[in-house]
């Protein structure tokens, strides 16, 4: 029956007969013509024919027989794979390039073996090989079986056929020497055609005939560089293998047509780089033999990687992606050997590079002398060479005949083979050495005769060897040679080649072609020395290589991060790799020799901005902002505190949030010099822990370019902040984003911002300089001239402050430090932190790692001479523990050897040995008051001689913090009382703060969706990152009702219901039955949050509040609201807890200027499910009062006395279609309106005494406007009680009407004071607080919400009887008439009695 046979996935999937397997073969490698190669049977021809696509397959099951011809699978990329349709039981297969009918062996290659379809592959493909050997020998050609569309593994092969290993590589114990150094190193070992069959070419036919067969083995490597190259366009490819030139016998160019090499159309140039006998121009001389050929490839590197000739493309000999796999062919061309120790030794050597007794110490190899074999350490796995002794036969060097040369090579993976037999030699590989190393001040070392010696590096051997400097090119020995000869002269800066010829990539030619190279920066700082070499031409294979660095006592600290169980696609390597925040400290104890200073190396110190924070330098990009000046928190005296208003997660509004520092003296401060980073302190006064994610900082300069950025990512030290108490954070100034011209010289303002609402505290302010190297004057240093750090006097471990260190990273860079008071410094992943000649030996030296344990296990290991320390040996200088500890993947955050130092006391070279410090033997001691033993240390010697004192002490503590990880599961599930679900959910995922160091320079976002009842996992989450997730999209029309969670930490945000976030910190699934976990549920080693929606129609409700009549007027910082609803039309209102906590929400102006806030998916029923359905209604009120006894303002009530409010109508569900977002989303309006209420203050007083007069008695109406225009009649409905002077506790003479509203008032005195008049008319009052008051008519002031009227009255005259008073009449009567006058006069001006002010 004719069906679809699915395959795991529709790419590998097809229609065909039902039962039936599909096979694939790979003719990737089987279709490569070997025609005009000397005995090549059946001229030649692979699988499929030259010329043809053609391939068939015979299969059988045993009894019967199918045959018939494959069809391309047209995979993009895969040119060469064929698939066949085996009916069902056919479970035996052949390939071929031509019809066959049978199972008869092949006489040429040109069919396979008859081999059996394994079980367990889903899409099994057979992957034939290539024609060497079976081109010349016949039979049936080999293959193996694999998945179809996987990289092509010889190792695979082999395993699978059982045969030895395509490089058998002896096992061995390295035993350490203290007086060799051990180089690190990296081999490329390229596979011939014959290997790439999973074959050993120890079993290679001994064949010594010169022709094509020996000359050019790596016919599918040399492919693969030729198509990379056509594909990248790169202008000199560079081959492996002997490329005979036409002018000899049996050239090149009889097959030069069947491997179509990119570059071949330029023979000339061709020749030139990969062969000896001719240059570029086609001259041919025979001292082209012993002529590099220069400028094959780029002249610096790339991120540590060899470049193509004009830094187009990685040089693919050198690059493990190539190589293992990313190429034309799919295939591992070649097996990367990584961190081989590379040993050398020491020699006396002259300053031409050869052997004398009187010479210069150099550390020295030379194949000639001695013969390296690749091993593999039994102790700890890792490949080393090891010195077999003497000079081996297996290592001689022969030509294509298997001649013998006389002399020995470099044949590291040749241990195992026959000694001279070329056609089983391991030719072709590639090797990479690096080490660090510092200068002399003037480049030279003093030798044994006492002289000056230029440091030098020297090479010679065959064939391309590029050395690098600093990441520039200074030795360039290129090309397929013999012998060539070349030297590094750094006293004077120059590079010298012993012979050159005219290349395609340079025109010089001649002998001793000299160049200048350059460093960077001093002689003193630490440089990197970079050595690519290559066998690639093949027979001869020497190399000899010396160097002459000044030596120098190493302490490092390596740190690597191990990724393993981390969700790469989520959280790249590079995050650890590219953070400085992985801390240390360190202490040192002198055991030996008297105080010494540190040297300070540059005048160079840190500059204090600003730490004082006077109130003119600081400055709130809002109001609603709080920036200012405390006298103390937690200790810290004059600190600034920073609070901004509302939460800003995504970061929209940090130009409205920043708090502004101005530099504490002048305008603008001058960093030019310590720009390096700047420091500061950070307390973070909240109960939730802080994050680098949401800080964020901006410098601005005096032009007004900035700098900024959030500090994730760019920090050195420790990025893991927490909460209640000061961090000290350390800015990369390099790392901030920005305008490239900003000037460190004229810095205006710092800028500081935080995400959210919280209360921050910040000082001192400090930018720190970049270090510069103290020089070195000596080829040693004398260990009385390390400094003590204090310790040689105090007896204690100390923080060597001062002490510099060379950080260095995975792509050769490297920069100089300086250990501060604190004794800390900071590594990133694939970094080292050397500490060249700044510990004596002997001390005591103590490093702990300040790493979270919830987040990482940390193990170290100590290192001598780059080897692992399995052993410690006695001497007279340090006592060993019994038993002696391990020091190799020790589970613990602290170094220890249990080593003791012995005391010493006498001279050494007429200096005193002993301190005042350490007066015994013992351990060291800590610098508490007690002086405490600390058995947590190392003695700084050598491991394999600790007696040693002329080899330099060379260790390291590598500390690898294994990423411990969580898994979240989301789960979609259906509410309690809602219909089922139906639809899908997307969800979106944020995670900050990565392994609770902020790792990330920028959050990282991932989306998932899944169906109802359905969950996802992610796993590999480091533990301690910050989670945010949230639902964003359901298409049932759904609505999140409510979120459960379990095995979460019980300091969790979790589930907001007001932005319906759920926030977390990842908790490791082997932490996840430990304490501290809340909602334990043991069944499972993840965080469980479980979204509930509910299918029940929901609306949303959007508020805004407008304020009118507000100019000039400053507003409330915030107002309170409570969101209501009523089920019975309005008559009762019940309060809504929204956030689910609270009945009273805090509203306060946006970013964006509005006063809003959106409720979402509120209930439109009571109950959905009922019948008939009562629908609620909504409203939004403000409330006045304290917390938790409110009350509220009803519509034209007044909030503070000065806002009338007043509400746009309720929110009737019944009225709402909730089919659309757009249709189900109401709004509802709150305004206030600046009338304030105003009090009219009453002051009644004696006209002539001015003492207050109590007992005047005034009434108070509201007046409004009659129909006839322009007449005001007495509105009945003011109501308000009359008031008398000094009434009811008021101060003599006052009395006051209260919150009165603007309108229109009539104040009339009813009673007077005792003795006095009254006032006969009215005062007319108009109260109009958005425009002008007015008493009669006459503007007045407002002074808190008062109107204050003065009114002072003449006391009343009483007349005597008549007779007996006749005088006084008249006196009076002028009174009287003086009265009426000053009467008439005020009737006219006021019409009454008194006067009012």
């Amino acid at each position: 029956m004719y069906c679809y046979n699915y395959n795991g996935t529709a790419d590998n999937s097809s229609w065909g007969t039902a039962g039936a397997v599909t096979v694939y073969y790979d003719a990737t490698l089987s279709k490569l013509s070997y025609k005009d190669t000397d005995d090549a049977k059946n001229d030649g021809k692979g699988i499929p024919y030259p010329g043809t696509m053609d391939v068939y397959y015979y299969a059988t099951n045993g009894t019967a027989e199918e045959t018939g011809k494959m069809e391309l699978d047209n995979k993009e990329g895969y040119p060469d794979v064929y698939k066949a349709n085996l009916s069902d039981g056919y479970n035996k297969v052949r390939f071929a390039a031509y019809d066959l009918k049978d199972a008869n062996v092949s006489q040429n290659g040109d069919v396979t073996d008859l081999v059996t379809i394994p079980g367990g592959l889903m899409n099994p493909c057979y992957y034939g090989d290539s024609s060497d050997d079976v081109i010349y020998k016949g039979g049936n050609r080999g293959g193996y079986w694999d998945e179809v569309y996987t990289v092509r593994d010889p190792e695979k092969e082999a395993e699978q056929h059982n045969s030895k290993d395509v490089v058998d590589i002896k096992e061995s114990r390295l035993t350490r020497n203290a007086s060799t150094l051990y180089v690190n190193s990296t081999f490329y070992d390229y596979y011939t055609d014959y290997e790439l069959n999973g074959k050993n070419r120890d079993n290679y036919d001994d064949y010594q005939a010169s022709s094509q067969r020996t000359y050019v083995t790596f016919r599918q490597f040399d492919q693969a560089l030729s198509d990379y190259y056509k594909k990248k366009n790169v202008s000199i490819p560079i081959y492996t293998g002997h490329f005979q030139p036409d002018c000899w016998d049996n050239p090149f160019s009889k097959i030069a047509d069947k491997l179509e090499l990119y570059g071949y159309k330029d023979k000339n140039g061709f020749m030139s780089t990969n062969n000896s006998a001719l240059n570029a121009n086609g001259d041919r001389k025979d001292e082209y033999f012993y002529s590099a050929a220069q400028g094959l490839v780029a002249n610096k590197l790339n991120k540590n990687n060899l470049m193509t000739s004009k830094n187009e493309e990685l040089e693919p000999h050198f690059n493990e992606e190539f190589l293992t796999g990313d190429n034309s062919k799919h295939t591992a061309l070649a097996k990367v050997y990584k961190n081989v120790s590379f040993p050398f030794k020491k020699q006396k050597l002259n300053d031409e590079g050869e052997k004398a007794d009187n010479g210069v110490e150099y550390w020295y190899f030379d194949s000639a002398d001695t013969t390296l074999a690749m091993r593999t350490d039994t102790e700890s796995g890792n490949y080393y060479l090891e010195n077999v002794g003497g000079k081996q036969n297996w290592a001689k060097n022969v030509d294509s005949a298997s001649s013998d040369k006389r002399t020995h090579g470099f044949f590291p993976f040749n241990e195992t083979s026959t000694p001279c037999k070329a056609s089983k030699y391991n030719y072709g590989f590639g090797t990479k050495l690096e080490f660090k190393f510092r200068l002399t001040d003037n480049g030279t070392v003093v030798g044994t005769d006492g002289k000056e010696h230029p440091i030098k590096f020297n090479f010679s051997g065959d064939d391309d060897v590029w050395v690098y400097v600093d990441g520039n090119l200074a030795l360039d020995v290129g090309g397929a040679h013999g012998k060539v000869t070349g030297q590094i002269d750094f006293k004077n800066k120059i590079a010298t080649v012993s012979k050159t010829k005219i290349s395609q990539g340079s025109s010089t030619e001649g002998n001793d072609t000299r160049s200048e190279f350059k460093i960077k920066g001093s002689n003193s700082d630490e440089h990197t020395l970079t050595m690519f070499y290559m066998e690639r031409g093949m027979w001869e294979s020497n190399m000899k290589v010396s160097f002459n660095f000044p030596d120098e006592n190493e302490f490092a600290v390596e740190k690597k991060v191990d990724t393993t169980d981390v969700n790469t696609d989520l959280f790249p390597t590079s995050l650890f790799e590219d953070a400085n925040v992985f801390p240390f400290t360190i202490q040192n104890q002198a055991t030996h020799y008297a105080p010494k200073p540190t040297q300070s190396s540059d005048a160079k110190q840190p500059k204090i901005y600003n730490d004082s924070f006077s109130e003119g330098k600081l400055s709130s990009a809002s109001p609603q902002n709080t920036f200012e000046t405390t006298d103390n928190m937690a200790g810290q005296k004059n600190v600034v505190h920073w609070k901004a208003k509302l939460d800003d997660a995504e970061g929209e509004h940090v130009n409205q949030r920043f708090g502004i520092i101005q530099p504490a003296d002048g305008n603008t401060f001058n960093a030019s010099d310590t720009n390096a980073f700047l420091q500061f302190k950070m307390y973070y006064d909240y109960q939730d822990i802080p994050g680098l994610t949401s800080t964020y900082l901006e410098l601005e300069d005096a032009n007004g370019d900035k700098i900024n950025g959030y500090l994730s990512g760019k920090t050195y030290g420790n990025s893991s902040l927490v909460q209640n108490q000061w961090n000290t954070i350390q800015v990369d100034l390099s790392k901030l984003q920005g305008d490239k011209k900003f000037d460190y010289s004229k810095i205006k303002n710092i800028k500081f911002n935080y995400n959210f609402e919280r209360d921050i505290y910040l000082d001192d302010f400090i930018f720190i300089p970049s270090v510069v190297a103290a020089a070195k004057t000596g080829f040693v240093t004398q260990q009385q001239d390390i400094p003590d750090y204090g310790s040689a006097t105090s007896g204690t471990l100390k923080y060597p402050k001062g002490a510099q260190y060379t950080l260095s990273k995975n792509d050769g860079s490297s920069k100089l430090y300086r250990i501060g008071s604190d004794g800390m410094f900071a590594l990133a992943d694939g970094e080292t932190a050397t500490f060249s000649d700044q510990f004596r030996r002997g001390s005591y030296i103590a490093v702990s790692e300040d790493v979270n344990s919830s987040v990482f296990d940390t193990t170290w290991t100590l290192y001598e001479n780059g080897q692992a320390v399995s052993t410690m040996e006695t001497g007279d200088t340090v006592v060993n523990e019994n038993p002696i500890p391990s020091v190799q993947n020790v589970k613990s955050n602290t170094i220890r050897d249990g080593r003791k130092e012995e005391h010493k006391s006498g001279q050494n070279n007429s200096v005193e040995i002993s301190n005042s410090g350490y007066i015994s033997t013992g351990y060291a001691k800590n610098q508490d008051s007690e002086k405490t033993e600390n058995k947590n240390t190392i003695v700084f010697r050598s491991y394999a001689a600790p007696d040693n004192q002329t080899t330099m002490t060379k260790l390291k503590a590598t500390f690898v913090n294994k990423v411990k990880t969580g898994k979240i599961k989301i789960y979609k599930a259906t509410a309690d009382g809602s219909d089922p679900l139906n639809g899908e959910y997307t969800f979106r995922v944020e995670f900050s703060n990565v392994a609770e160091l902020s790792l990330e320079s920028q959050k990282i976002v991932k989306y998932y969706t899944i169906k109802a009842g359905d969950f996802v996992t992610i796993d590999g989450i480091p533990a301690g990152t910050d989670y945010r997730i949230s639902e964003i999209k359901s298409t049932d029309g759904s609505t999140l009702e409510s979120v459960i969670v379990k095995n979460n930490n019980t300091f969790d945000a979790g589930y907001d219901p007001v932005t319906k976030v759920v926030a977390g910190k990842v908790i490791a699934s082997s932490d996840m039955k430990g304490k501290g976990i809340a909602n334990q549920d043991t069944s499972t080693d993840a965080t469980i949050i479980t979204f509930k929606n509910t299918l029940k129609p929901t609306i949303n409700l959007n508020l805004t509040k407008e304020w009118k009549n507000i100019n000039n007027i400053t507003l409330p910082k915030s107002i309170k609201i409570q969101l209501q609803r009523s089920k019975d039309k309005g008559t009762t209102w019940e309060k809504v807890k929204y956030d689910g906590k609270n009945e009273t929400i805090t509203l306060s102006q946006g970013y964006d200027g509005k006063w809003s806030y959106s409720f979402k998916d509120l209930d439109q029923y009571v109950n959905y499910t009922a019948d008939p359905k009562v629908p609620y209604i909504y409203r939004v009120v403000e409330v006045s009062g304290d917390d938790g006894s409110e009350t509220v303002i009803e519509g034209d009530g007044y909030l503070n006395d000065k806002y009338k409010v007043t509400y746009s109508e309720n929110v009737d569900c019944s009225k709402i279609s909730t089919e659309t977002p757009e249709s189900k989303t109401q709004s509802f309006k709150i305004t206030n309106t600046y009338s304030p209420k105003t009090n009219i203050k009453i002051t009644k007083q004696d006209a002539s005494t001015k003492k207050p007069l109590n007992g005047a008695k005034f009434k108070l109406e509201k007046m409004k406007k009659d129909t006839s225009p322009g007449k005001l009649v007495v509105d009945d409905s003011f109501k308000t009680k009359p008031v008398t002077t000094g009434d009811s506790g008021s101060p003599s003479g006052i009395a006051e009407f209260k919150d009165l509203e603007d309108g229109t008032y009539r104040l009339t005195e009813t009673k007077a004071a005792e003795n006095h008049s009254l006032l006969k008319d009215p005062v007319i009052i108009v109260i109009n607080r958005s425009d002008e008051c007015l008493i009669d008519n006459e503007k007045c002031e407002v002074a808190d919400n008062t109107i204050s009227i003065t009114i002072s009255n003449q006391a009343r005259f009483n007349l005597p009887a008549t007779g007996g008073y006749g005088r006084y009449i008249v006196i009076l009567g002028g009174i009287a008439l003086a009265g009426v006058g000053l009467f008439m006069y005020r009737l006219q001006k006021r019409r009454k009695e008194g006067n009012i002010s």
